[in-house]
């Protein structure tokens, strides 16, 4: 442990003119309070290192106290924050550091470590980048970790006038006073310890065992022991192997009592499976313990590493000639392509799909649009994305039609683009539709920003709502839970779910409920009757929710300010958040990470191409099984 005094002066210590780190009239309430901490922990042996508190200014005061508590503990390091490389603080435990930060200090040589005092800022959906971090830290000894900001949300459990109960904050406790709305909802787990979805990603990061390949073809793999003191001889090496996410192997290669900080190689056994052509292959190899430790049961997966063992598979649409021809009415308005049980049609006058009929039934209630916004997190808002990023927020349903254009190059096959402006951003969007007598349809998404002083694009995509039955998802990809860009933390398989089971009710609603590296997804109703979207080149994001985007939107409360200035408030709850009325489908080729910086970090996926093709596809009685 770091035990910290009761010392901190933040509003004051945010100017050098109103600090009192050099203000000796306040040596003897400072000195008093690390007087008395280090008298009453001093003989206890978890705390290893003292800190003279957070955020207080620097000065004659914290020089006193470093001296005072060397003279009486030589034992211990003492750290602050505020001292940076002055030498009253034998860390240098910096607040946020940037990825380039800790590289460059690494890189210097110093005499004493680094060991971030916050980091990966847990407020709503968030901690990422924190794979990067230690990316990073684990290549430098001089690195030492951090301490995520924080635990746990501070709220109390309240009731709305609905009955429904809620985590409180803000205005909800005293309306007529200062305060900082959800700022004090920043945990790895709420406020009753239920982890968050990023807790997963903490897990996967620190995880103590690590795999490495070395020989994929020859199936030779190599266990690396992360841990200090103990050796891995209480965890069982289980391998599982699937083929397009379907379990074709496994087993135990049993325990391999690695010492601490060494690797050691295994041996996958020959001749278990054959890989067949037109397959994507993965193998995950887990460290699972064989019998009961303090706090962790037996038969718990410790650690897992993920490995490819072929390219993933390729999808194409279907076009065979055995299908009947497809037929093409038209009139003034719209445009109808009827083929074989199914229909679509186009509105010449604003482009879109606005019917998928399948068997008589419609399958859509809002044709695809692009879509370049998310539901704002709370990084997002420390960050500002609300004012940088604004013109982003309607572009995709501002647009104007340009151009339509119908070709038939044969009788399976129609083909149908569409050129659409984007005042609000001054870009030109293209929309292909490619249709096949099976009924699977080929879209084409073509768009490039030509403004780079218009910012970073929130979200990439495309969104199209759904009648309210089709309320059941499954993809192959990464899952069960949510994942980002930043963040990985889970295993590539197929996974399932009702679309309401996808959105966490964070303390105030924001984006929820991704996935990432997604082959294919499937919206479904109970029948198992549906549409199916498949990556055809990139891999695709996706999400669904049983409610409009709309209902994730920021929703400022402009009637208070915030008292520190860190974030804008908001009176919205995650309870209010209810299932509507429709199944909002999200596909995307990407959306901006959720980061883990509070003030203006910028986390996006680089250098992405903004040229993405999915084939939907339509689904009769899947093989779906509600979990």
């Amino acid at each position: 442990m770091v035990d910290e005094a009761n010392i901190e002066s933040h509003p004051l210590a945010l100017k050098p003119e109103t600090q009192i780190g050099d203000t000796e009239s306040w040596l003897p309430a400072h000195l008093d309070r690390v007087q008395a901490m280090v008298e009453r922990d001093k003989n206890h042996p978890c705390v290893i290192i003292w800190s003279m508190g957070n955020e207080a200014g620097t000065g004659l005061i914290f020089e006193t106290l470093y001296q005072w508590i060397k003279n009486k503990d030589s034992s211990r390091p003492v750290q602050y924050e505020p001292a940076g490389e002055k030498p009253y603080s034998d860390i240098v435990c910096p607040m946020y550091p940037t990825l380039e930060h800790l590289e460059n200090f690494a890189q210097q040589n110093h005499d004493r470590p680094m060991i971030m005092i916050e980091y990966a800022h847990a407020m709503g959906n968030s901690v990422g980048i924190l794979n990067d971090y230690w990316n990073i830290i684990d290549r430098y000894p001089t690195l030492q970790g951090g301490f995520i900001w924080e635990w746990m949300d501070h709220a109390l459990e309240l009731t709305n006038e609905r009955g429904q109960k809620y985590w409180g904050y803000g205005k909800d406790y005293h309306p007529d006073k200062p305060s900082d709305g959800n700022f004090m909802n920043d945990g790895l787990v709420a406020a009753d310890r239920k982890p968050h979805p990023h807790m997963t990603e903490v897990k996967k990061v620190y995880q103590p065992v690590r795999f490495h390949a070395v020989d994929r073809i020859a199936g030779r793999f190599a266990i690396e022991n992360r841990y200090d003191f103990i050796s891995l001889e209480n965890l069982d090496i289980q391998y599982h192997i699937t083929a397009d996410g379907k379990e074709v192997a496994h087993g135990s290669l049993g325990a391999f009592p690695v010492l601490p900080g060494k690797r050691q190689d295994i041996q996958l056994p020959p001749g278990k499976f054959a890989l067949e052509e037109g397959k994507e292959y993965i193998l995950t190899l887990s460290a699972v313990t064989l019998h009961d430790e303090p706090v962790i049961g037996e038969n718990y997966e410790l650690a897992w590493e993920q490995f490819s063992l072929t390219s993933r598979t390729q999808y194409q649409p279907v076009c065979q000639d055995h299908h009947a021809a497809l037929k093409i009415a038209t009139s003034a308005e719209a445009i109808s392509i009827t083929g074989e049980d199914f229909a679509l049609t186009f509105s010449q006058t604003t482009g879109m799909m606005t019917h998928f009929y399948v068997a008589g039934k419609n399958l859509i209630q809002s044709g695809i649009e692009p879509n370049f916004w998310r539901g704002l997190t709370d990084n997002d808002l420390g960050a500002k994305v609300y004012d940088w990023a604004a013109v982003w927020k309607n572009a995709g349903q501002a647009r104007v039609l340009s151009a339509f254009r119908i070709e038939q190059p044969s009788q399976h096959v129609v083909a149908i683009t569409t050129s659409f402006s984007l005042p609000t951003v001054a870009c030109h969007y293209l929309l292909k539709y490619t249709i096949y007598a099976s009924g699977d349809v080929l879209v084409e998404s073509d768009f490039v920003p030509e403004h780079p002083s218009q910012g970073i694009i929130p979200r990439m995509g495309m969104r199209l709502i759904m009648p309210a039955e089709f309320s059941y998802i499954q993809w192959f990809g990464r899952g069960p839970g949510e994942t980002y860009c930043d963040r990985k933390g889970a295993k590539v398989g197929i996974y399932g779910g009702t679309t309401w089971e996808q959105f966490h009710a964070y303390p105030r609603p924001q984006e929820s409920g991704n996935k990432t590296d997604v082959r294919w997804v499937r919206l479904l109703n109970q029948q198992g009757f549906g549409l199916e979207a498949l990556a055809e080149e990139q891999l695709l994001n996706t999400s669904a929710w049983p409610f409009a985007a709309d209902e994730l939107d920021f929703i400022a409360d402009t009637a208070s300010d915030s008292a520190s200035g860190l974030t804008p408030l908001s009176r919205k709850h995650g309870v209010d958040v209810q299932p509507g009325d429709i199944t909002t489908w999200n596909i995307d080729l990407a959306q901006m990470g959720t980061g883990g910086k509070t003030h203006g970090g910028l986390y996006h996926q680089k250098n992405i191409s903004f040229l993405f093709n999915i084939i939907i596809t339509l689904i009769i009685y899947a093989q779906y099984i509600l979990k």
